[in-house]
């Protein structure tokens, strides 16, 4: 297997492999995300927490050099983690990975939807008015089809 990046300490040197078309000498972005994806994935392996969302910012180009990423978990709850990963040239941060973990469970994180509805009690539905309950509407999802 080749490598992007080989360990150097606490640093990570690019390889010419993960080299970008554009020049020889700048990184693609995949190898800068993969690089952050790498600490999220071991903070998930570490906690028992699936990954369940990726944000990335790269607002600098990264070189043919080392890199350091710091990792800092910014939200620690019982369902819930929220973990970032800074990836650092020298001082400067070139990019960043916010991660939203999430417990496991048997459920599936996507809300079952709601009973079917014919078509034309659907069209109904739609154009009623909300009920109130103490001044606040109540909402119903259905799925359609």
């Amino acid at each position: 297997m080749t490598a992007i990046f080989k360990p150097e300490g606490q640093q990570f040197r690019a390889t010419e492999h993960a080299g970008g078309p554009w020049s020889p000498d700048m990184l693609q972005g995949s190898a800068t995300t993969a690089l952050m994806t790498r600490d999220i994935d071991r903070l998930a392996t570490e906690s028992g927490f699936a990954v369940r969302r990726l944000t990335f910012d790269l607002w600098r180009p990264a070189g043919l050099r080392a890199f350091q990423t710091t990792t800092e978990l910014l939200r620690d709850g019982r369902k819930a983690k929220t973990a970032q990963v800074r990836l650092m040239d020298g001082e400067t941060e070139i990019g960043r990975c916010t991660a939203l973990l999430t417990a496991p469970s048997g459920e599936s994180p996507v809300p079952s939807p709601g009973p079917r509805l014919s078509t034309r009690r659907l069209r109904q539905a739609q154009h009623r008015r909300p009920s109130r309950r103490n001044g606040a509407g109540i909402s119903r999802t259905c799925r359609c089809g």
